[in-house]
């Protein structure tokens, strides 16, 4: 099912037109390619991503074959970088590898790096989108930051079907460290995030704004997030107004078996806010959500605003009182397998939030590894008419909390057929 929904993604991409007609799709392959320069062909494709990448122009797009590549990227324009490609570029397979070399203790870089500037390179305006995509990324040095990806970007930025695992760095961000200046859009979608590690305060996924008074968003949609050292996903915030500021929003992530899973830093003048909605946060050590750091005060408490509805989780640290309880949530034990995946039996199989009243869908209609979440869940009424009895306000519940949308258990039913 995923292979099909990224397939079909990826040809709605190519099918837009660049400022100079149909945008050029490049080539890259580890095993066949020996093209030193364009047009990099399925005939003739690049052997270097980063080759590829210098050639290609604004909108374009970069297909790489499943394979292992030792390079370092550098991502400064808007284009479409998609990993996991066959050996004749028909259908997207698994994911291609991209591993950055063991140079000396001052020149370790990770496989990525983003610097995606309005103004520079062919970047126009914050509507300009940048897609990763299908990729395994591991660093074989220390890098100073983002063992996966790091670096900055004002504008919109996709990263989906990624596996960082296993990077250490020394600063911040054993997976990904990113800077989004501006009102810079970011999506994290059903990336696996695991085992990496930080000497500092995350070793999962770093996200900052930049002093520019500002209002970034980031997205984490389906992402599970495991065993990374300190916190899994770690928010900061340097400079904001009552309007400016980061906002994060959460749909449908299992964050687990890190010491903080969701920690949150409104630091100086910053602003954060955070909406939670279907996740797990469970098993983190110290804390599942760290709402204004590990050091609260009145002042960075009031500057953070954190709302968590249909949502499981356990431990916080919250003095101030100022997670709002949107509804929905409780602190069962959801019964994790295998670090992130859920049983039939699970307490969270069916009490996530799959659309609003109005038929606004809050779920995505698949989960992490593409398997189909529900459609037609049952309606909670929360509010009816005092004149009719009909209800005029509630929401639809029925899939699950996670990333992992579990199978059905249809054992009773198999057991109830044999029987008659």
């Amino acid at each position: 099912m995923r292979k099909i929904l990224l397939f079909l993604f990826t040809l709605i991409l190519l099918s837009g037109l660049s400022s100079t007609g149909f945008a050029a799709v490049h080539f890259v392959s580890s095993g066949s390619g020996t093209a030193h320069e364009p047009p990099f062909s399925k005939e003739d494709p690049s052997e270097s991503i980063a080759r590829a990448i210098a050639y290609a122009s604004p909108g374009d797009s970069v297909y790489v074959q499943t394979g292992t590549y030792n390079e370092h990227v550098w991502l400064q324009s808007p284009l479409n970088l998609v990993g996991g490609w066959n050996a004749d570029f028909t259908a997207t397979v698994g994911r291609s590898r991209i591993q950055s070399p063991d140079l000396t203790e001052y020149e370790d870089r990770p496989p990525i790096q983003i610097n995606a500037r309005i103004g520079y390179q062919g970047v126009t305006s914050v509507e300009d989108e940048l897609l990763i995509q299908n990729f395994e990324l591991r660093s074989l040095g220390v890098p100073a930051a983002g063992g996966g990806i790091t670096g900055s970007h004002e504008i919109t930025t996709t990263i989906d079907n990624c596996l960082i695992e296993g990077n250490a760095v020394e600063l911040h961000g054993g997976a990904v460290k990113l800077f989004c200046s501006g009102n810079s859009r970011t999506t994290f979608s059903s990336n696996i995030i695991r085992g990496n590690i930080s000497d500092i305060l995350c070793g999962g996924i770093y996200v900052a704004d930049t002093n520019d008074g500002l209002s970034p968003s980031v997205r984490f949609i389906n992402n599970m997030i495991h065993g990374n050292n300190k916190s899994g996903i770690y928010v900061i915030s340097n400079e904001g107004t009552d309007q400016g500021g980061i906002h994060v929003t959460l749909i449908n992530n299992t964050i687990s078996g890190q010491q903080y899973g969701l920690y949150l830093n409104p630091y100086l003048f910053g602003r954060v806010v955070a909406d939670v909605i279907n996740s797990i946060l469970w098993g983190n050590t110290s804390y599942d959500i760290l709402p204004c750091t590990i050091n609260p005060t009145p002042e960075k408490c009031l500057r953070s605003t954190v709302r968590v509805g249909h949502s499981i989780y356990e431990t916080v640290l919250d003095p101030e009182m100022i997670i709002q309880d949107q509804g929905g949530n409780f602190s069962d034990d959801p019964l994790l397998e295998d670090d992130f995946r859920l049983s039939a039996d699970s307490p969270a199989a069916r009490k996530g939030l799959c659309d609003l009243y109005d038929g606004t869908r809050i779920a995505p209609f698949t989960d992490f590894e593409g398997d189909p979440r529900p459609k037609n869940c049952t309606l909670r009424c929360t509010e009816y008419s005092p004149a009719s009895g009909e209800c005029i306000e509630g929401f639809y519940e029925g899939c699950a909390i996670g990333a992992d949308e579990p199978l059905p258990n249809i054992l009773p039913a198999l057991l109830l057929l044999l029987i008659n």
